[in-house]
């Protein structure tokens, strides 16, 4: 892989387009140099994959050339960035095996308020840190059990979530996880919650009840990443 202009080049023939360099690089560096979300070598097996932020479709292109057969589902809500992470699928003829949805994730009904930060990576259903003073559309919402429902999903074998705050109201508020097997979970979240009326181990308190194992790190820094298995 080598990076050129506005693109990153793999050398199995993908071609990546995304918005802002710096940002591109760091979500890159993370998953593809980092490997902060480890999933098996080349399984051929037919995975169900839910990419919950998916930006410009990082993740969604490494699971996908992790496991070639896998079906995915793969929600960003920055207009911006959805423009080019449908764009990467488009041109990179991924249509008939990823499916991408320009939604905010959230457990409420009637559209939502978001903030769009001048770094890409950052915009949030939150005003705060780095979307704060952003400036604020409306998107309509789509929760993890809208989604699952609308795409006959009765399982997932990996749901990776980094919605910049939200993941609190996703997995507190909504009952997805009561009703649809999850096999494999990565949720990076903030230590200290951008809705004060949730707390970090409420949510693992939470986790714990529907996964064997549980997986911190980073946990010294301000956005942990949860790693659950079942």
């Amino acid at each position: 892989m080598e990076s050129k202009h506005t693109s990153y080049q793999f050398r199995n023939g993908y071609n990546l387009s995304y918005v802002e360099q710096s940002s591109a690089d760091h979500i890159f560096s993370e998953i593809f140099i980092g490997d902060c979300y480890p999933l098996a070598e080349n399984n051929k097996d037919k995975k169900i994959i839910v990419d919950i932020g998916a930006n410009i479709g990082l993740f969604t292109f490494y699971a996908k050339i992790k496991f070639p057969n896998s079906k995915i589902f793969s929600v960003e809500a920055n207009p911006d960035n959805f423009k080019i992470l449908e764009k990467n699928i488009n041109e990179n003829k991924l249509r008939d095996c990823v499916r991408v949805f320009n939604n905010v994730c959230s457990s409420s009904i009637g559209k939502q308020p978001f903030y769009l930060s001048t770094n890409p990576g950052w915009s949030s259903s939150y005003n705060k840190r780095g979307a704060e003073n952003g400036e604020m559309i409306y998107l309509e919402p789509l929760s993890l059990s809208k989604l699952f429902q609308l795409n006959n999903i009765n399982r997932v074998d990996v749901l990776k979530l980094d919605i910049e705050g939200a993941e609190y109201d996703i997995l507190l508020n909504d009952d997805f996880l009561d009703n649809y097997p999850i096999k494999e979970l990565f949720v990076e979240v903030d230590k200290n919650p951008r809705d004060k009326k949730y707390t970090f181990s409420q949510l693992t308190d939470l986790l714990e009840k529907y996964f064997e194992s549980i997986r911190i790190t980073n946990i010294e820094s301000e956005y942990p990443l949860i790693h659950c298995q079942s």
